[in-house]
């Protein structure tokens, strides 16, 4: 589903996808990090504390 949404977010003309992980949630770090994201950032949000993933997108190739 993750791939999914990232080619749909290509061809849509995104350039890049950005997630908040609460980081206690160690399943889904492990995914953003297998499937190429970095993590840019912290953000602490109603007394929670999350860390942001981007990942570049390379654009979709046109025939």
């Amino acid at each position: 589903m993750l791939s999914l949404a990232e080619r749909q977010a290509a061809t849509l003309g995104a350039r890049a996808v950005h997630l908040l992980c609460d980081v206690r949630n160690q399943s889904a770090l492990a995914l953003y990090q297998h499937a190429g994201y970095r993590r840019v950032c912290d953000a602490h949000l109603y007394g929670d504390h999350f860390w942001v993933h981007e990942k570049l997108l390379k654009p979709p190739l046109r025939l």
